[in-house]
C-alpha cells in the first residue's frame, strides 16, 4: 500500500513540474502599440497542446509558441471551440498574419483547418479573432516580451 502512495505522490508530482514546464504565465507581449498578456509554450508537448480543448480566452489574452528554428510551422484548429487570429513572428518583426480562422464545424466531419505563415517564424501569437484588425496589426510591426 505505501509503494502505491509513493508511486502516486511521485506522479503527481511529475505532471505538476510538466505542468510549470509547459505553461508559463504572466508574461507580457508588445506587438506594434498592443500588449497582450500571453501563455507561453517552448516545448512540443505543450504546443500540441495548445489552446485546444478551451472555452474561450480573454480579451486581453493569447498563446505564444516558441520553436527553437525558424519554419513554415504548420497550426491546426484541432479541438478548438472559437475562432482565432494569428500573428506569425520572426527576428522581432511580424511576418505575416492569419485572421478569423474557424474552430472545426461540430456537425460534419470535415478535418480541422490548417494554416501556415507564407515566410519562416520562431513565434506564433494565438489570440481571439478581430484582434489584428481591433489593433491594427501590420506586417513590420515590432515585437517585444515586456
Amino acid at each position: 500500500m505505501v509503494r502505491w502512495l509513493l508511486a502516486a505522490l511521485v506522479l503527481t508530482l511529475a505532471g505538476y513540474f510538466f505542468w510549470l514546464k509547459t505553461i508559463s504565465t504572466g508574461s507580457r507581449l508588445q506587438v506594434g502599440k498592443s500588449t497582450v498578456k500571453v501563455e507561453i509554450r517552448d516545448d512540443e508537448a505543450g504546443r500540441n497542446l495548445g489552446l485546444s480543448g478551451r472555452i474561450n480566452l480573454a480579451e486581453d489574452e493569447g498563446m505564444l509558441f516558441v520553436f527553437d528554428s525558424p519554419a513554415r510551422h504548420e497550426f491546426w484548429m484541432k479541438d478548438m471551440n472559437f475562432p482565432l487570429d494569428f500573428v506569425w513572428i520572426n527576428d522581432s518583426l511580424v511576418v505575416d498574419l492569419s485572421e478569423h480562422i474557424p474552430p472545426p464545424d461540430k456537425l460534419t466531419n470535415e478535418p480541422p483547418m490548417t494554416v501556415q505563415p507564407k515566410a519562416p517564424v520562431i513565434q506564433v501569437l494565438e489570440v481571439n479573432s478581430g484582434w489584428i484588425e481591433q489593433h491594427q496589426t501590420k506586417v513590420g510591426d515590432r515585437v517585444e516580451m515586456l
